[in-house]
């Protein structure tokens, strides 16, 4: 018995000891003599964006400092701050603000990511979602990311409206967190059925998560994420580099990976009748204290 204990124990620190030296091989190449590049990015594109960072990392030898929130956040932060290289952002509302403010000099033309909506509900779920008409047939708990602040909460909202679901699916919603990440959370958590978030963030439990697709259809909207250079960049070359990565076939093919849209064309293929980009006005029936009798979330 001791010496199992004893050959347990070894095992343990060997792999503590591999950790670490694995981490000290990745980082070895990093100078630390430059200053690291701040990438303020909404969460949408966390997954993504962290393979593409570390390839950067490998290219360059300049660390990536990642720096993720809602787009509404990261602006605050770095009107406030003044700390960030570039700002990849996800919401429309926050670009216009960014530039209007002198905080972003100017976004990159081309789009670095469509967003498609779609619901997301984990594979043992109470419920057979299938159908946005599911979601009231079956007085699912609904989440969606809080629709006054979040533009995928704003999304969800014109959606269900749009299919004239919208005052149903206004009473099943048992909470409005914060982002959208936070309402695919709840559905992981099994504190709600079914969310209404960015397709792409099935991607990040898909051992627990499942995408319910939209009839391409229903969808009335698909958000651009965008990056740009701040007024703040202290390193224009190496704000270029990272930016010309972005661009290459092996971002593209990471990004496909994560299954995020990142052509036009494939935009439009996946919902044909959406407008891309911009942001809807909230229906009233949506804002905060139109209704009293949500059912809750589970503690």
């Amino acid at each position: 018995m001791k010496a199992a204990l004893i050959t347990i124990a070894a095992l343990l620190v060997f792999s503590v000891l591999g950790v670490l030296v694995l981490e000290l091989v990745l980082s070895s190449h990093l100078d630390a003599a430059k200053e690291p590049l701040v990438v303020l990015s909404a969460w949408e594109m966390k997954p993504a964006l962290e393979e593409i960072a570390a390839r950067y990392e490998a290219n360059t030898g300049r660390r990536v400092d990642l720096r993720f929130g809602t787009s509404r956040m990261l602006l605050a932060q770095l009107k406030l701050s003044e700390q960030g290289d570039l700002f990849i952002c996800a919401s429309k509302r926050e670009q216009d603000r960014a530039v209007e403010e002198g905080l972003v000099t100017k976004w990159v033309e081309r789009p670095l990511a469509y967003l498609v909506p779609a619901m997301i509900v984990r594979r043992d779920a109470r419920v057979d979602i299938r159908w946005l008409s599911d979601i009231v047939s079956q007085d699912a708990r609904l989440v969606i990311a809080d629709p006054e602040h979040e533009p995928m909460g704003r999304v969800a909202a014109e959606l269900v409206e749009a299919a004239g679901f919208g005052k149903q699916a206004r009473a099943l919603v048992a909470a409005t967190p914060p982002s959208a990440p936070e309402a695919v959370e709840l559905v992981s958590l099994a504190k709600a059925d079914v969310a209404i978030a960015w397709r792409v963030m099935q991607q990040w439990e898909p051992d627990f998560l499942q995408v319910v697709e939209f009839d391409p259809e229903e969808i009335t909207r698909v958000a651009l994420v965008t990056i740009g250079k701040t007024r703040f960049c202290r390193d224009d070359e190496a704000a270029k580099d990272f930016l010309d990565l972005l661009g290459t076939n092996d971002a593209q093919a990471t990004l496909q990976k994560w299954r995020y849209i990142t052509t036009r064309a494939d935009a439009m293929k996946a919902a044909p009748e959406a407008t891309l980009g911009g942001e809807p006005d909230l229906p009233p029936r949506w804002r905060a204290g139109a209704q009293n009798d949500n059912p809750g979330v589970d503690e």
